[in-house]
C-alpha cells in the first residue's frame, strides 16, 4: 500500500494485518500492530520504521525478520498483553506504542522511509489512504482474498472489525446470519431526541452475537455505532439501540438507518422521507408504515393515522376534498377529526382534518359545542369563501355531531414551494431562514417564501430573532386572499433554530457606533481639558446653550 518511490513490484510482500488500538482494557496498555508477510521469502525488517500520527515512532530492531507467511506482533505492555491474551506471545515490544483511539494511523516504512503500508482511522488520513470510521472495543483486521491480502488504500473496505482480536493468525471470513433485520425506527420521539432509536429483530431460530456489527444512518451523517461484543439478539427477539447510547441522530426531514456487517457489507437498510412527530417507521409483511403505536422491543402495531382510519359517520355525504369543491351556498355534511378548537385563532371558528384534506367550520354566533383536538366530529353546513379561504359555514351547535375522539392529528413536515391549495385547513411543519421580520409577523424562506402571523389569541411570545435566522415554524395553513400564511398555535410551535450571521450592512453600522463612541470620548476629554484651564470659555458657552447641554 502506498507506494511514493518504489514500485508496487519492488515493494517488500509485508502489510498490517491487524491493529488493536482501543481495548477493553483500561489505559489500552495491551494494544498491539500486527505484520503479515504474504510472500514465499523470509523478509528481514531491521532498520523498518513503525509511525503513527502522535509519537516519533519505533525502529524496528535488528535480527527482526518475518517468515514467509508468517505473522510479527508488536505490542505496548509484554504483561497486559500477556494477560489478555494468553494463549499469543508478543515478538517486539514498542513501550511508546500510544495510538490514539479519536483518530490516528500506524505507516510501515523501511530503512530509506519508502512506504510499505499504511492504516488510518476516525477522521486523521495518512497520504493517500482514505481512513476507518473506527472501532469500539474492538481490532482492525485486513481482510484477505484467495491468494494476498485485500490492500485497495481504503480502509474501510480492506479491514473488518473483530471484536475479539486474532493476534497471530489470518483473517478467515466469517459467515455472518442473514435473519437479523431493522425492524422500527423512531426518527422524532416526543420525549426528547435522545429516544431516537432503531430497533432490529431476529427472525432465526438461533441467537446472534451482534459484537461488531454497526449501526449507521446516511453516508456522511452521525458516526456509525460499532456493537459491543457480547452483545445478543435471541431468537424471534427484538433489540432496541437508543441515540442517548448511540449517538445516531435520524434526521427529522428524511434519512437511512442502515445496518452494517463487521466486513462493511450492508445487511438491512430502510429510507425514509420526513418524518412524523410522535410516530414509529415500522416493517409489516406488506410494507413499511408509519404507525402512531410505538412498539419498542415487542412486535410491531400498525395504528392508523387518522387518513387511513374508518370513520363512524352516519349521513356524512363527501370528503373534505369533495366539500372543498362544491361551489359557495352548496350544503355539505363531512366528518374530521378537530385540529383547533374554537378559541385559539377565532372565537368564530375551528379546524378539522380527515387525514387527506383539512377546512375551517365558522360559526358567527360562536355557538359551538364543548370540542377538544382530536375529536371526531359530523359537521353540516354551506360552503363559503372568506379572503379565498374555504370554510363549512354553520348556523349553531346542533350542526355539529361528536362522534368519538383520537389522538390528535400530528403536523405534516412540508417543503415551503409544497404549500398550495391541497394543504389549506392542514397543520403543517416548515423550516426556513428569516427574511424579515416587524412585530407579530415574519417572514421565512427556504424551498419558497411563507408569511407566518402570530395571533393574539395564542398568547404566543414571538421569539427575539433577526434576518438570517433559521427557524422551525408549526401552525395551521391558512389563506389570505391571495397567499398563504401560517397561523402558529402554541409557543412550541415557534423554534429558533440557529443565528445567522450579521448582514453586512449591520456590521458597517456596529462599526460606525464604535467609531462614533471612541470620538466622542476624545471631545469629551479635550473639553475637560479646557474647562479646568478656562473657565471664562465654559461661562460663554452657557450663554449660547442650555446647562444640560454642556459637557463637563
Amino acid at each position: 500500500m502506498l507506494p511514493r518511490v518504489a514500485d508496487a513490484e519492488e515493494l517488500p510482500k509485508i502489510v498490517i494485518s491487524e491493529v488493536y488500538y482501543d481495548s477493553v482494557t483500561a489505559g489500552d496498555p495491551d494494544e498491539f500492530v500486527e505484520l503479515y508477510n504474504f510472500g514465499t521469502s523470509d523478509i528481514d525488517i531491521f532498520g523498518y520504521k513503525l509511525l503513527s500520527d502522535k509519537d516519533a515512532g519505533y525502529l524496528i530492531p535488528g535480527g527482526t525478520i518475518i517468515s514467509a507467511g508468517q505473522f510479527l506482533v508488536i505490542t505496548e505492555n509484554y504483561d497486559s498483553f500477556v494477560a489478555s491474551f494468553p494463549s499469543a506471545t508478543p515478538d517486539l515490544v514498542w513501550e511508546k506504542i500510544s495510538l490514539s483511539n479519536s483518530g490516528d494511523y500506524i505507516a510501515l516504512v523501511d530503512g530509506s522511509n519508502t512506504d510499505i503500508d499504511a492504516v488510518s482511522w476516525e477522521g486523521v488520513a495518512y497520504d493517500s489512504t482514505i481512513f476507518h470510521h473506527g472501532v469500539v472495543d474492538a481490532s482492525l483486521e485486513r481482510k484477505f482474498g484467495d491468494i494476498s491480502p485485500v490492500d485497495t488504500n481504503n480502509c474501510d473496505n480492506d479491514f473488518i472489525i473483530q471484536p475479539i482480536p486474532t493476534q497471530g493468525k489470518k483473517y478467515e471470513k466469517a459467515i455472518y446470519s442473514n435473519k437479523i433485520i431493522i425492524s422500527e425506527i423512531v426518527p422524532t420521539p416526543l420525549n426528547g431526541a435522545d429516544n431516537e432509536y432503531i430497533e432490529l429483530y431476529n427472525e432465526g431460530s438461533e441467537s446472534v452475537d451482534l459484537g461488531g456489527w454497526i449501526l449507521d444512518d446516511d453516508d456522511g451523517g452521525s458516526s456509525g455505532y460499532v456493537i459491543l461484543k457480547g452483545v445478543s439478539i435471541p431468537p424471534y427477539s427484538y433489540l432496541v439501540f437508543r441515540k442517548g447510547a448511540t449517538g445516531i441522530a435520524l434526521n427529522d426531514s428524511g434519512d437511512k438507518a442502515r445496518l452494517i456487517l463487521p466486513d462493511n457489507l450492508i445487511r438491512s437498510e430502510v429510507t425514509y422521507f420526513g418524518s412524523k412527530r410522535g410516530e414509529s417507521y415500522s416493517k409489516f409483511s406488506d410494507g413499511w408504515k408509519w404507525s402512531l403505536s410505538l412498539t419498542p422491543d415487542s412486535e410491531n402495531i400498525f395504528t392508523a393515522e387518522i387518513a387511513e382510519i374508518e370513520y363512524e359517520n352516519p349521513g356524512a355525504e363527501e370528503s373534505i376534498k369533495t366539500a372543498r369543491e362544491k361551489n359557495n351556498g352548496d350544503i355539505v355534511s363531512v366528518s374530521g377529526a378537530v385540529t383547533v378548537v374554537p378559541g385559539v385563532l377565532s372565537s368564530q371558528y375551528f379546524y378539522i382534518f380527515d387525514g387527506s384534506f383539512g377546512i375551517q367550520v365558522y360559526c358567527y354566533k360562536k355557538d359551538f359545542p364543548n370540542l377538544k383536538t382530536g375529536d371526531v366530529v359530523l359537521v353540516s353546513g354551506e360552503i363559503a369563501e372568506y379572503y379565498n379561504e374555504k370554510r363549512i359555514k354553520i348556523v349553531s351547535a346542533s350542526d355539529i355531531v361528536v362522534l368519538s375522539s383520537r389522538d390528535p392529528p400530528q403536523p405534516k413536515v412540508v417543503k415551503i414551494d409544497d404549500i398550495g391549495e391541497e394543504l389549506e385547513g392542514q397543520i403543517v411543519t416548515v423550516e426556513g431562514v428569516v427574511e424579515s421580520t416587524s412585530g407579530d409577523t415574519f417572514y421565512i424562506h427556504g424551498s419558497g417564501s411563507i408569511r407566518i402571523v402570530i395571533r393574539e389569541t395564542t398568547n404566543i411570545k414571538k421569539p427575539k430573532m433577526r434576518k438570517g435566522d433559521k427557524v422551525r415554524v408549526t401552525g395551521m395553513l391558512s389563506q389570505y386572499k391571495d397567499s398563504y400564511r401560517i397561523l402558529p398555535l402554541d409557543q412550541d410551535d415557534v423554534i429558533l433554530l440557529s443565528s445567522g450571521t450579521l448582514p453586512k450592512a449591520g456590521q458597517e453600522i456596529v462599526s460606525y457606533l464604535v467609531l462614533s463612541i471612541f470620538i466622542s470620548q476624545i471631545w469629551i476629554s479635550i473639553l475637560l481639558k479646557i474647562k479646568k484651564k478656562r473657565k471664562p470659555w465654559r461661562q460663554n458657552l452657557q450663554k449660547i446653550y442650555p446647562a444640560e447641554e454642556v459637557l463637563c
